[in-house]
């Protein structure tokens, strides 16, 4: 799989692994090490180099612990279909674009994130909170038809976020608290048929 994803990521062309759906469990005919992804998303080295579209990868087992912190991504992040053994760091994070619709994660911490484009977190499934605190956004926030499982603390996290578009959660199913006061959204915020259960605090904090 590292050997496909390595192959895809020097010749511009999308990764798919497997039939490029969610990997039901862990799956070594899938599995890329943390390192690796990381190594290539911010641009691999001349003996691996890393074309200017990124890194786009469907349907990857991620094992290990995935940490960008205070690194900046090449091209765009497109990481679909991915299941990630352990939460994904990514405080201060420099994206053109990332892209995690219909991943599983553990959680995610984007706090502090600048990303050029949008953020896009359609159909994702998140065990813990999803942390976007103090992110700059250039595009749209989409985390529409969500499901974040989250019970302590916040399911999704975006005090004083600036988001330059919208903020789309329509179908979010969220058993704990959207934190989104103090946050500058410069274009609709859209919560249609969302259900909110938060238990303790406010379902909807803006």
């Amino acid at each position: 799989a590292e050997v496909d994803l390595m192959a895809a990521c020097e010749a511009g062309e999308v990764c798919v692994l497997g039939d490029g759906n969610l990997p039901e469990k862990a799956d070594a005919t899938r599995e890329v090490r943390a390192d690796v992804l990381r190594y290539l998303i911010i641009g691999g080295c001349r003996d691996c180099p890393v074309a200017d579209w990124g890194v786009r990868v469907m349907g990857a087992y991620v094992s290990g612990d995935l940490d960008l912190s205070h690194a900046s991504a090449k091209g765009m992040t497109f990481l679909l279909d991915c299941r990630f053994q352990q939460p994904v760091e990514m405080t201060q994070t420099g994206f053109e674009f990332l892209n995690l619709n219909r991943s599983h994660l553990i959680g995610l911490n984007a706090q502090g994130a600048r990303v050029t484009a949008g953020v896009f977190l359609r159909n994702i499934k998140a065990a813990a909170t999803i942390d976007l605190n103090g992110a700059e956004i250039g595009g749209q926030l989409a985390c529409t038809d969500a499901q974040l499982s989250a019970t302590e603390g916040k399911a999704l996290n975006a005090q004083g976020a600036q988001v330059t578009a919208g903020v789309f959660l329509g179908n979010l199913n969220a058993a704990a608290s959207i934190a989104l006061n103090g946050a500058e959204v410069g274009g609709q915020l859209d919560c249609t048929n969302a259900q909110l259960s938060a238990t303790e605090g406010d379902a909807l904090n803006a």
